[in-house]
């Protein structure tokens, strides 16, 4: 069999010899898939490999060769390294040449491309990294007239493989393609660039990286995610290659390149995909989340947790500035899946979403935005979740709010002089993010959501209001009533006389918003009969502060029912001492109202 497979194999060699450049193309359109395949057998091997070899050397003659591409790209898929690497180089040749069917050629290219190596990103001679090479390559020439036409989706694992390679092509520094080198000054904390591999790669397979050519690249790649999917209507059951969520996600870091003309277009392509979604799926009064939501939210989340794993060539860490954005695209377009997702997608989202918060707030390299945007996905996750997720999420969210705010107040004065004035701006609104996030934790799971003790917490909060102005400080007074009403409502168990300590022995604030809360947490948690805290009311009823005077005053009159009141000969003792300071030395009016209250 096999001699007889080797003289017929002579004769087509012959006629491809004697043939003439013209009808060479006509002949490879049905020779070359039955031909290659005859590599797997070693008696054809030789013979085979004499005609390709001459076959291509032919074809670098043809500037645009016409080959059955959509052959080839089956084959490249097939079994056996000889048909593969074959197959993939006429693939090469063919790619210069027309295509009469470039989405059906993508997608079988793209289809199954996981499959081929278990760790493609390790080695520059990948076959799967030549692949996504040549359709790069391919997709410069997708029509910029939009197709009605579905394709069948790719798989998950063939998805999570395009997603990794379009963050490469859109993290890509065209320095790295001069060295084939990661840039000694490459800022590894905001964003890990291509591994070397697939540098190498790319510089291999795709020669001519001008600035101009990489913009070019980018926006081919938008039009390849974008192939199948509408603009309009109901988008959520539009066919492409890539589920709408995934391309949703994409276009959303696209949206944020560094180049103004791949994001302009990337937020076009993206604005009305987006509407037509939630559009398409909101529903006033929805018990369920919608699906499309509930599968973006998991996709932008899986996006913010991928780990850079330099070392093994795989991974990537998103730059600041997109992880930024996607946690605000997250906080504005999953408000639904946040709320109201159930089950198992529930746990899985609960626990992507924490982790995603922790590291933005506390990550060791996250910047003064970063934080700012983890702080407020925080705040609105706290707020979204149902009642029995808190449980879950209150330790570490409590935990990491305290930790921003006490680092805060440990080191403010070098901040103000470190930082600019967007980053100042930035770290401020973290931190009022962080006072609200303090203050819906205490809301729905009392004083033992912040996880500290009451004396603590007041005392740090204390601090805060002294540090804090305008809307910060306001924040910060809305976290101490939330206190006073949970104290209240929860019977808090504290030590009271570190709570003498911190209220009422410090003496007066020279800060009047300070002595206000101050006389608050004392009336609330120190019992009338309590005679220092009626002499700090009796001193501060002259304060320039209408707020803290009036408050003093309150502290004077014993609410309904209270049975106990100072005793007389300690409270003036306290206001009239043999020795020192007394009440005589202070503003008449604190006289006035010392005297009153004693003969009361």
């Amino acid at each position: 069999m096999a001699e007889a497979d080797v003289a017929a194999l002579e004769r087509v060699f012959h006629r491809l010899v004697v043939a003439t450049d013209d009808r060479l193309e006509s002949i490879l359109e049905t020779l070359l898939p039955r031909l290659l395949p005859l590599l797997n057998d070693a008696g054809t091997r030789p013979k085979v490999l004499e005609i390709v070899s001459h076959l291509l050397k032919r074809l670098k003659a043809f500037p645009a060769p016409r080959l059955p591409m959509q052959s080839l790209a089956q084959l490249v898929h097939s079994d056996g390294p000889f048909v593969r690497n074959f197959s993939l180089l006429f693939l090469k040749m063919g790619a210069k040449g027309p295509q009469s069917d470039l989405p059906e050629l993508l997608y079988t290219l793209l289809h199954g491309v996981a499959s081929l190596q278990a760790k493609p990103f390790e080695s520059e001679k990948s076959l799967a990294l030549s692949i996504l090479c040549l359709v790069t390559q391919l997709a410069d020439a997708i029509s910029d007239v939009p197709s009605s036409r579905s394709w069948g989706s790719l798989g998950e694992r063939d998805v999570g493989m395009f997603r990794r390679w379009f963050v490469y092509i859109f993290q890509l520094e065209l320095r790295q393609l001069a060295s084939l080198d990661v840039p000694a000054d490459v800022d590894r904390r905001d964003g890990v660039v291509p591994p070397l591999p697939v540098v190498q790669a790319l510089a291999k397979n795709l020669g001519d990286w001008s600035p101009e050519t990489h913009v070019k690249r980018k926006l081919s790649l938008l039009k390849l995610i974008v192939m199948g999917t509408r603009g309009s209507g109901d988008a959520a059951d539009a066919s492409g290659y890539l589920p709408i969520t995934e391309v949703l996600a994409l276009l959303m870091i696209a949206a944020h390149d560094v180049n103004s003309v791949v994001a302009t277009r990337a937020g076009e392509l993206l604005s009305p995909r987006l509407r037509a979604v939630r559009f398409a799926t909101h529903k006033e009064g929805m018990q369920q989340p919608p699906e499309a939501e509930l599968e973006l939210a998991s996709r932008l989340t899986a996006l913010l947790g991928e780990k850079a794993m330099p070392e093994e060539g795989l991974g990537f860490l998103l730059p600041s500035r997109v992880r930024v954005k996607l946690l605000e695209y997250a906080t504005r377009c999953c408000s639904l899946a946040f709320s109201k997702a159930e089950g198992p997608k529930r746990g899985a989202l609960d626990a992507r979403s924490t982790a995603l918060a922790l590291e933005a707030m506390l990550g060791q390299f996250s910047g003064p935005q970063l934080r700012k945007a983890g702080a407020e996905f925080a705040l609105f996750f706290a707020t979204s979740v149902p009642d029995e997720v808190m449980p879950r999420i209150v330790k570490p969210f409590g935990v990491a709010a305290l930790a921003v705010l006490r680092h805060y107040l440990a080191h403010k004065d070098e901040a103000q002089q470190a930082l600019d004035f967007a980053a100042l701006a930035s770290e401020r609104a973290c931190r009022i993010a962080c006072y609200s996030l303090c203050d819906v934790l205490c809301q729905r799971r009392g004083v033992e959501g912040l996880q500290a003790d009451f004396c603590d917490l007041v005392g740090l909060f204390f601090g805060l209001l002294e540090a804090e102005e305008d809307d910060a400080g306001i924040s910060v007074t809305a976290v101490l009533g939330t206190l006073r009403e949970s104290y209240v409502k929860h019977a808090v168990p504290l030590d009271v006389g570190k709570f003498e300590q911190l209220v009422v022995m410090k003496g007066p604030s020279e800060i009047a918003k300070l002595r206000h809360q101050k006389l608050r947490f004392g009336m609330t948690v120190l019992p009338f009969s309590h005679v220092p805290m009626r002499k700090m009311c009796v001193l501060l009823a002259a304060d320039v502060d209408r707020n803290v005077r009036t408050a003093a005053m309150d502290g004077l009159t014993p609410a309904k029912g209270t049975d106990t009141h100072p005793s007389f000969p300690e409270m003036v003792y306290e206001l009239l001492p043999p020795t020192g300071k007394s009440l005589l030395d202070e503003d008449d009016k604190c006289v006035a109202v010392g005297l009153q209250f004693l003969l009361h």
